[in-house]
């Protein structure tokens, strides 16, 4: 027998449960706004270093270089050492990597820094994930969950509104010292307070009678994983766009002062500070009545991705500033709930022991997004036969990735067709057969 404790088993104090939420919602504010000052020194950057778009979008994609290869590392070493100390060491890994921008710096130095950051990242959500799993069961994580994802939006904001003031009234190089200082900050808070969640929950009872372990192959290849890579993929794209090139298209197509186009990311987060969580309850509540999570979580997802097509295409089309905003404002609160409800749905078809592996999988492949989304959009906005219809062009690519992941994940995402047929093979060929039938 494993000696594993069921959720039903522990019983966490709910004040430490949010303690940790509290403390992982800064851990991702932290991790977006290392993300973010990229994009926010990107006009002084490429001035700086004279640099072409294209040059700008592959140091922006260099980010992503180890970021896929660390996290699937990280997400299999989860699974054995105490979530608390891989923690501590990304958030001190980030900071570190901050600090060589302070003097003066080369194309290679800056390179070197974001690929030794992307690394350092690379497990941070996946981890984070699991970590918080620990103090939850599965009925009650997507309101944690949905916690985390909004402290990343609120990362963004707050770098898009106190960053661009650090770099006017010093230089970029202050914003790279800034976010540095604000990690070790957080790792010393992480150090006196952040503690392991007893909970250590096996997979849905459904889905593996022997209660231990789904080969890797099964889960890897089932309809419900792959629909959750393709959706998180398709998202994953609009993010490393915006993070790389966001500041920049709102300063050249919608002709705001950099200071403006650093508060214009604050909206989003204004309103998913109330979407987030409501999306979150919601899908929490359908649970509890009984929803099949098919519709309660991937599906409030993957239509999310749909709607956030329609507005990055509307924000590419429209000429006006405020409609321009309004576009974008939608399509980044609505496009990435599949955030708040891909990881519960992972963690329902996969054994706790296997959980921090499949996170973190999940994270590595869709954030190959990151390597290829800022690079395009640099060559698409060099190739067209001005900034301003490259943009456009770039962002209606875009558009089309967004609609087209959500579409498939509608129709690949169904955790109980996938839990039924784990339960089949571990019974035999013959009721694997019947399942499939099903």
């Amino acid at each position: 027998m494993s000696s594993a404790r069921s959720s039903a088993d522990a019983t966490p104090a709910p004040w430490r449960a949010w303690l940790m939420v509290a403390l992982l919602f800064m851990f991702m504010f932290l991790n977006y706004a290392d993300k973010s000052v990229i994009g926010l020194a990107g006009p002084q950057i490429r001035k700086d270093l004279d640099l072409s778009y294209a040059a700008f979008g592959d140091i922006g994609s260099s980010f992503f270089y180890l970021f896929a290869i660390s996290s699937i590392l990280g997400g299999f070493v989860a699974n054995r050492l105490p979530a608390r100390w891989l923690l501590l060491g990304m958030a001190v890994i980030w900071s570190l990597t901050q600090f060589p921008m302070m003097g003066t710096v080369g194309i290679g130095t800056l390179v070197a820094c974001r690929v030794l950051l992307g690394a350092g990242e690379g497990p941070a959500y996946p981890v984070a994930l699991h970590a918080i799993y620990k103090w939850f069961p599965d009925n009650r994580r997507t309101l944690p969950t949905s916690l985390l994802v909004l402290g990343a939006g609120v990362g963004t904001a707050v770098s898009g509104l106190v960053l661009p003031a650090v770099i006017q009234r010093w230089d970029w190089h202050a914003a790279f010292v800034a976010v540095g200082l604000a990690g070790l900050i957080w790792a010393v808070a992480w150090f006196l307070l952040g503690r392991e969640g007893p909970i250590e929950d096996r997979v849905h009872p459904a889905a593996a009678p022997s209660g231990e372990r789904v080969p890797y192959r099964h889960l890897l290849t089932c309809p419900t994983m792959i629909g959750i890579f393709i959706a998180c993929f398709g998202a994953y794209w609009a993010i490393a766009v915006g993070l790389v090139w966001g500041y920049s298209y709102m300063i050249q197509a919608a002709h705001l002062d950099p200071l403006s186009a650093g508060r214009v990311a604050v909206i989003p987060t204004v309103i998913s500070i109330f979407l987030a969580p409501a999306i979150g309850w919601l899908s929490q509540h359908l649970m509890q009545r009984g929803v099949p999570s098919r519709f309660s979580r991937g599906a409030l997802g993957c239509i999310g991705l749909v709607l956030g097509a329609l507005g990055i295409a509307g924000m590419a089309l429209m000429d006006g500033v405020a409609a321009k905003i309004a576009f974008y404002s939608f399509a980044a609160s609505i496009s990435f709930v599949i955030y708040t409800v891909a990881p519960p749905i992972i963690a329902e078809i996969t054994p706790g022991r296997q959980r921090g592996a499949m996170l973190a999988i999940n994270n590595a492949v869709y954030s190959c997004a990151g390597i290829l989304a800022p690079s395009i959009m640099g060559r698409v906005v060099d190739a067209s036969a001005d900034p301003i219809a490259g943009y456009r062009n770039g962002y209606l690519l875009l558009a089309a990735i967004l609609a087209g992941c959500g579409m498939l994940g509608l129709v690949l995402i169904d955790p109980a067709r996938d839990r039924r047929r784990f339960a089949a093979l571990a019974r035999g060929p013959a009721a694997e057969h019947l399942s499939l039938a099903d």
